[in-house]
């Protein structure tokens, strides 16, 4: 009888990828686990080493260039003219290990699947960090944009005002109300009347000044042509 028990099978199953380490999973006794061991002798002969609890008995195997050269079970040592009895065994667990280390690629295979989805996931994250920045930036140059034109229009409106307001002095110069700019001190124009220096004007004149100027009748228009000391044109417009 040969007494050597080629399982070099057995062992592929379970080699580490770079084929020289140690591969162990630790479980309860009445469930299985192994431990596998590989190391190189001064002579280069591969000595293997697999340890293992299954079914309730402790099993292990000592191969040398994939040959078994010692077998023990529940730490006795198996005469190697038996170790063919013991064929079920290790056919078992040579399945056992396979379905372990396909549940253990798997597992990694899972792992390394989720790590790159959340590394998408951050990556995306960034990504949609950066377009709100960019938003925003748009949003900020957008209102910026706004209030350019806001204060663009509200240059052109009192550019507008300052030359309504000069042309009302020259109809107040022409109609004799006031002799000068200088004269005036104050102006008041409503829906109901008008004032001059604080002097309430006549009907017809004030029918004409309103439909003149009807946008600062609606308004309830007020001039001061020297408020507190200050020179110049300054208009304020009061509505309801």
């Amino acid at each position: 009888m040969n007494c050597n028990f080629l399982i070099t099978g057995l062992l592929a199953v379970i080699a580490s990828s770079s084929g020289i380490g140690a591969h162990a999973q630790n479980r309860d006794v009445e469930k299985y686990n192994n431990y596998y061991i590989v190391n190189h002798d001064k002579s280069g002969a591969i000595k293997e080493t697999v340890h293992t609890f299954y079914e309730g008995h402790e099993y292990l195997f000592a191969l040398s260039n994939g040959l078994l050269d010692e077998f023990r079970v529940d730490e006795r040592k198996i005469p190697a003219d038996n170790y063919a009895s013991y064929n079920g065994v290790i056919n078992a667990i040579r399945k056992q290990l396979a379905k372990d280390q396909l549940e253990e690629s798997r597992d990694r295979g899972k792992r390394v699947h989720e790590q790159d989805f959340q590394a998408n996931v951050n990556t995306h994250f960034t990504l949609n960090e950066v377009n709100n920045v960019h938003s925003e930036t748009r949003f900020d140059q957008e209102q910026t944009h706004t209030s350019q034109t806001l204060t663009g229009i509200g240059h052109k409106n009192v550019d507008a005002d300052q030359t309504m307001m000069s042309n009302m002095i020259n109809d107040l110069i022409k109609d004799g109300i006031v002799s000068s700019q200088k004269e005036l001190m104050s102006v008041t124009l409503s829906a109901t009347e008008m004032t001059v220096n604080e002097k309430k004007l006549p009907s017809a004149i004030f029918n004409r000044y309103k439909e003149k100027y009807s946008t600062w009748a609606a308004g309830n228009f007020s001039y001061g042509g020297n408020q507190q000391n200050h020179s110049g044109i300054h208009i304020r417009k009061r509505n309801h």
